[in-house]
């Protein structure tokens, strides 16, 4: 519920996207390769965001605790499409994982599934138990709407572009979560950045930018008990391109230095960094 609040707050409380909320729900549970993620570009209304990342949320667990994902071997693919009615239909499909059964009771998490969308959204959540794994189809009829390709892809593909063209780039990254830390660490990498330094406090990022230079930085705001503003200062007098993640739902609340650049909120997926990636290099 914490991650799609933040998408929603990043938009000011207007629409946000399908693939950042599958993203968001889904990662934690799946290790590299797992998962895939097929469909055309949706933007959820926030009252369907909230609802929906309840069921993915309830899903993704199950599948890592009892299904698919709870073997190396298991796959889960994921996709969505507009059907000719004007139903959103979320496709839910596990393989190579353990044989599934329906359960013997129905406890919360089964609940929320089979009711979370019929109560906001009047939708439905069909689940299927087979020997393959568990199958799942989530009808949303209303509660989203299409959005453009090129608006939500088109900053992803770039920053991708953008670095598969050069040399990887060195990256300055400043986070004091260890856990958000690795976890970015391993979505640079897939970006193709593989010299990243990763340190959590400002004194350590300001002696490293004293002797050497970085292509780009990404920086969280808070730092246990102080900011990186002093951070930010530096590099902008350096030139350097700066990502900002922050837990703040606005701006306003930010430094300065910080709010003037900021990119995405933390924690933050792999399609965040892209964009906010892709932002920065074009500045660059």
């Amino acid at each position: 519920m914490a991650r799609a609040h933040m998408q929603i707050e990043q938009t000011r409380w207007g629409p946000a996207p399908l693939l950042g909320l599958m993203e968001d729900e889904i990662r934690p549970f799946s290790d590299t390769g797992q998962s895939a993620l097929s469909g055309p570009p949706i933007q959820l209304e926030p009252n369907a965001c909230m609802s929906l990342a309840l069921v993915v949320h309830e899903l993704a667990t199950n599948a890592r605790k009892y299904g698919a994902l709870s073997q190396a071997s298991g796959r889960l693919a994921v996709h969505w499409e507009v059907d000719r009615n004007g139903a959103l239909c979320i496709d839910w499909r596990e393989s190579g994982g353990p044989a599934t059964a329906e359960p013997t009771r129905r406890g919360f998490g089964s609940r929320v599934i089979a009711e979370a969308l019929a109560h906001e959204l009047q939708g439905r959540t069909e689940v299927q138990y087979l020997p393959g794994g568990l199958q799942a189809r989530l009808v949303i009829p209303r509660g989203f709407e299409r959005a453009a390709s090129a608006a939500v892809d088109s900053a992803g593909l770039l920053a991708v572009e953008t670095l598969q063209r050069g040399a990887p780039l060195s990256v300055l990254l400043v986070e004091d979560d260890l856990v958000i830390a690795l976890t970015v660490e391993a979505m640079l990498a897939q970006l193709g950045c593989t010299d990243v330094i990763r340190v959590g406090r400002a004194p350590d990022a300001l002696a490293l930018l004293a002797e050497r230079s970085f292509d780009i930085a990404m920086i969280d705001v808070d730092l246990g008990d102080h900011t990186s503003e002093s951070i930010a200062d530096r590099l902008a007098e350096l030139g350097i391109p700066l990502v900002v993640a922050s837990g703040h739902a606005q701006t306003d609340h930010l430094p300065a230095p910080c709010a003037a650049t900021r990119a995405s909120a933390s924690p933050y997926g792999a399609r965040d960094g892209q964009r906010a990636f892709a932002s920065a290099l074009q500045q660059r």
